[in-house]
This record gives structure tokens, sequence and C-alpha cells, in this order.
């Protein structure tokens, strides 16, 4: 019966968890912020030392360019001194970039970072995040207050709210179709609220929501939100991530991706929807969940097989099947659905892993004349368990592609008896096999 349940288990994986599609296109200093105006132009912010800069990219991210410049940044470009300290970046379309700094500063570019001009909210805050809904109206946020933009960042005014500033502790915010989403915190009562406008902070409502721990929101509709949140079970003392959906405005609320995570660590800190259906969520330890049906399912994700000390800070959708990941590592990821589908038939052609559900060793194939050059390049075949962790190295000792040997030459047979039960991933150059160990 244990056997069964560890077959059913591993097929459901190879439907979950997915290594191909994904490749490292670059690498700088601290990512913390990202957003896509199309299926072309990205940007990053990141900080290399304590310098800021901020990556443009008009080819997909295969290529990149620091389009700071000193005289942005710094009130003394010669000397480098009364820097302007960035935390977010907007790129609302090619025509229009905005990043939010510190002592309400906003820097703006209407031409992919060639000239650059300065504005304030007229508050001394971080602005930390801002959303804009086309290339003139907007709305930048940080705990304390929203600010509105209705020509582009050259100006900003205050959006009124009912409670005072010392009771308040916004979280997050979102902008969908000019209704605004903040979910905060009210310090006398110690719970989340969600509440909404369409009218610019006239008139506020709110949603039927309360809980205790702030989270992350995403909207795609004026009535479809997720809450990207977290919870301790008590009786474990370990904490969940989970995330809450409503389509209607916050009137009843379902759970999606209720899943406990190891060891009780806060993993998931960040969430995005491209639309209705395609969404990301992601966070520490290199993890990653993706849906394609509104959240209805979760598909665990890995953007580098030795991604356990990767910390995703941000995400931003190209297009449905394309994904930019940035981390706080300094490294960038592509996920790229077409480049995963023909990998997987390449994979199928060239090698097998046999048998599969393995006991006490595996073989692996190499039955493609065409692998050739490629065989000659590998000096290991490393296996590595779902935490992303190489449990053994093999060195290649199976006879050369060219020396014209076929059936069992071409093998190479592995001991994996001393693995515990599971699924492995088993990786030689760019291919990654699985397997099951029972």
């Amino acid at each position: 019966m244990k056997k069964i349940l560890l077959i059913i288990s591993f097929m459901f994986s190879l439907n979950v968890y997915s290594q191909n599609g994904w490749r490292e296109v670059f690498t700088a200093g601290w990512f913390i912020s990202s957003d896509c105006a199309d299926s072309l132009n990205c940007m990053g912010l990141s900080y290399s030392s304590i310098r800021p800069r901020l990556y443009f990219t008009g080819d997909a991210g295969l290529t990149w360019v620091q389009i700071f410049s000193d005289s942005i940044i710094y009130d003394d470009p010669e000397e480098r001194m009364g820097v302007k300290v960035p935390r977010c970046v907007s790129y609302s379309s090619p025509k229009l970039a905005l990043v939010g700094c510190d002592s309400g500063h906003v820097l703006r570019t209407t031409d992919n970072g060639n000239t650059w001009s300065r504005s304030n909210v007229g508050k001394r805050v971080t602005i930390s995040k801002i959303i804009m809904k086309n290339d003139h109206e907007g709305i930048a946020f940080d705990d304390l207050y929203l600010h509105k933009t209705n020509d582009g960042g050259l100006s900003w005014h205050e959006i009124s709210f009912p409670t005072k500033e010392y009771n308040r502790k916004f979280d997050d915010f979102a902008y969908v179709d000019g209704r605004i989403f903040i979910y905060f915190a009210l310090r006398y009562d110690n719970n989340m609220h969600l509440w909404y406008s369409d009218d610019d902070g006239e008139n506020w409502f709110e949603t039927n929501y309360l809980t205790r721990n702030g989270g992350w929101i995403s909207a795609t509709d004026k009535s479809t939100i997720y809450v990207l949140n977290r919870k301790l079970d008590l009786a474990t003392n370990k904490w969940f991530d989970y995330i809450l959906y409503t389509s209607d405005t916050g009137k009843s609320w379902t759970v999606q991706l209720d899943t406990i995570i190891e060891p009780s660590l806060f993993t998931l800190t960040f969430i995005r929807f491209y639309n209705k259906d395609y969404g990301i969520v992601c966070g520490s330890n290199g993890e990653i969940h993706r849906t394609t049906d509104g959240g209805l399912n979760w598909f665990q994700d890995r953007c580098s097989i030795n991604d356990k000390d990767l910390v995703i800070s941000s995400a931003s959708y190209l297009t449905e099947d394309k994904i930019l990941v940035f981390t706080e590592n300094g490294k960038v990821f592509k996920f790229d659905k077409n480049t995963m589908d023909v990998l997987n038939e390449t994979c199928k052609y060239f090698f097998s892993i046999s048998p599969n559900p393995a006991g006490e060793y595996i073989e692996i194939a190499f039955n493609s004349p065409r692998l050739k050059p490629w065989v000659a390049g590998v000096d290991a075949i490393k296996i590595y368990n779902l935490l992303g962790e190489c449990v053994l190295s093999v060195a290649q000792t199976f006879p050369s592609v060219d020396s014209g040997q076929t059936g069992m030459s071409d093998l190479l047979r592995i001991d994996v008896s001393d693995l515990p039960a599971g699924v492995y991933f088993v990786r030689a150059g760019d291919w990654v096999g699985r397997f099951l160990k029972i």
C-alpha cells in the first residue's frame, strides 16, 4: 500500500513540479522590485553595494542595460552625495516608468532612462509601491498614505482616508479598473482590514475580511482579490502560507494553496496576477507556485535546481507564458513555456531512466547518435532531492558513444539503494530527469 501511495505521489509531482522552461538570464546586485510594460520591455530595481541600479531590457530579458544616471540619483553627482534611495519601480508602458524613493521622491522617465525628472508627493515618506492605471492616472503608496497622480507622476495629491495616520499601518494596496483596495491594520484592535473606494477616497467600504496577520494582495478586477497570508498552527507550532480568494468583493472567501512550510519560516512574500487566470506567488528558499486557472490549482515550481538559498523578491509577467523572476541574490531567471515544451520532447528522445519507480539502482540510457558532442562535455551525473540538495554525484563511466558500442554499453547504472524513498531529480549537463525511489 505504501508503494502505491508513493507511485501516486510521484505521478502527481510530475504534473506540478516543473524544472524545464527556466533559465538564468542575468546577474547583478540585490533586486528589490520589477515591472514589465509589455512582452519585450521590463525593468528591475537593484542595489550593488549601496548604489542603486535600474536595469532595462527591451528584448524580453536577453540583454540588460543600467539606466540610472548620477544626476538623478544624487543631489551632488560629482561627490555622489545626497542619494535618493529607490524602493520600487512601476513600468506601465514603454512611454512611462516611475521609481518610488525615500523622502517622498518619485523619479520619472518617458524614454527608458535617457532623460529623467523628479517629483515629490509632499510628505517625507518612503514610497514602496506605485500602480499606474495608464500613462496619466496612478497611485503611490507608503505605509501611512495613498497619493494620486493625474498627469503621469508630475504632481501628486493625498487621497483621503477616514482613520488617523497614527491609528493605522498600510500593508499593501491594489488599483484596478479605478477601484482602490487597501490592506491595513488598525492599531487599536490589532486586526487586518480590507477596504475599497471607487471615487479616489471620497467614500470607503469595508469588506467581510478579518485576520490578525499581515500580507500582500493582488486584484484582477473590481470583484476578484487574492490575499497572500500566513497563520500559525498552535497544535504543531508550524506556519502555513495560504491564499484567501474572493470573487464578490469580499462578501465571501475561500482558501487556496493551504500548505505547511518547513522549516517554520515566512516563506511566501510576493503575489502578482497577470490576468484572471495567470498568477504567481514566490519567496525565500526558491519557493514558487504558479496558477493558470485563477488559483483553482497551484503548481509548485523551481527556477533553479540549486535554489534553496534563493530569495525571490519580485516576479513580472512578459506574457501569460513568459515570466521574469528577480532575486535578492542578484539573479534574474526567465520562464518560457514554449522552451519547456521543446525541452520535454527533446528529453524524451535523448534519455530514459529505468526502472522507474526504482529500488536498488537506476539505469540511464543515452541512445541518440546526436548526443555525441553533448556527452563529451558531461563529467558527472548528479542526483538532487526535492530541496535542491545534491545527494549523489557519479562520474561518467559509461563508454563514449563514439566507441560504436550499443545496447547495455550505452547504459549508466547508478546504485541508489542508500537513498531514502522519495522523488529525485537526475541532472546531466542541461538535462534533468526524475525518478521515484521506493
